[in-house]
C-alpha cells in the first residue's frame, strides 16, 4: 500500500524502491531497494512485509477531490490494513488504520525530495539500525516523542512538503536522509512510530511554493468502530472528511 505524490509538475514523495540504478548484488538490494523501509507505508515491529497484495475498495471523483481506499491483510501475520488517499487541490490526506489481537510497534514511513526533514520534536540522535531493518543506510537521523500534533518540514528552494500528523500519545518521530537512485542520492524521510494493538494515522501532506506560507493549521481525528472523522483546519475554514470503512466504503467532504 505505498504511494508516490506530486505537486507543482513535480514527484515530491518518491519511492527509492524502484530506483533505475537497482545493486541487484550487493546487500542493499536486498536490505534496503528491495526492502519495506524504502517505500511509503507502514513499517511492522522493524520488519520488512512478506510477500502480499493489496485490495482496492473505493475510488472515487468528487467535486473538489479525489479518493482511493485499499486494503491488505497479509503484509504482517495478523494485521489487518486499511489505506486511504484522499487528494483536494491544496493537500493529500493520507489516513491509515492498522489493527491486530497483539502488540506491535507501527511505524509511518514517508520519503520526500528535498534539502532536508526538520522537525522540531526529533532533537535527539538515533541509531536506526538498532531499531528498524534497512536502518543501516539511513543518515543523519534525529528522533523524538510527543503526545502533540506532529509537524515535519521536507525543505527545499523551490516546493516545500508540510507534514502534519494528528496527535496521539506517546508519538515517536524520526527523521534522516535515506538512499534514493545511488548511495550518493539522499533522499529526506520521516519514520513516525506507535505501539499498541492498533494504530491510526491521520496525515495530511501539503506542499507550498517558495515565498509562500501553508494553509494547513492543524489535522484532527475522531476515530470510531467503523468510521472515522478527519477534520483539517485550512487556517480558518474547515474540511471534514467522513470516511466509512466497512462493507460498503464511503468518503465524503464538506467544508
Amino acid at each position: 500500500l505505498s504511494f508516490v505524490f506530486f505537486g507543482f509538475g513535480r514527484e515530491l514523495a518518491v519511492d527509492p524502491g524502484r530506483a533505475r540504478s537497482q545493486a541487484y548484488r550487493l546487500p542493499i538490494h536486498r536490505h534496503w531497494y528491495k526492502a519495506t523501509i524504502a517505500h511509503n507505508t507502514v513499517l511492522v515491529d522493524g520488519k520488512s512485509q512478506n510477500p502480499a497484495a493489496g485490495k482496492l475498495e473505493l475510488f472515487e471523483r468528487g467535486a473538489d477531490h479525489v479518493a482511493a481506499l485499499a486494503s491488505c491483510d497479509a503484509a504482517y501475520r495478523g494485521v489487518r490494513h486499511k489505506r486511504l488517499l484522499l487528494m483536494t487541490d491544496a493537500y493529500l490526506l493520507v489516513l491509515d488504520t492498522l489493527r491486530s489481537d497483539t502488540n506491535h510497534r507501527f511505524d509511518w514511513l514517508y520519503h520526500n525530495r528535498a534539502n532536508r526533514a526538520v522537525c522540531d520534536v526529533a532533537t535527539e540522535t538515533v541509531n536506526p539500525a538498532e531499531v528498524w531493518a534497512g536502518g543501516e543506510y539511513i543518515r543523519n537521523a534525529r528522533q523524538g516523542a510527543t503526545d502533540e500534533t506532529v509537524r515535519v518540514r521536507f525543505e527545499d528552494a523551490e516546493t516545500t512538503t508540510h507534514l502534519t500528523l494528528a496527535a496521539h500519545k506517546g508519538t515517536v518521530v524520526t527523521t534522516g536522509d535515506g538512499v534514493g537512485a545511488a548511495v550518493t542520492d539522499r533522499v529526506p524521510m520521516a519514520l513516525i512510530g506507535r505501539e499498541g494493538k492498533t494504530a491510526c494515522f491521520a496525515v495530511v501532506l501539503e506542499p507550498v511554493r517558495a515565498g509562500s506560507r501553508p494553509r494547513v493549521a492543524g489535522v484532527h481525528l475522531v476515530p470510531a468502530s467503523e468510521a472515522f472523522t478527519v477534520a483539517v483546519d485550512l487556517d480558518g475554514p474547515v474540511d471534514q472528511i467522513e470516511i466509512r470503512a466497512g462493507d460498503r466504503p464511503a468518503v465524503s467532504l464538506s467544508r
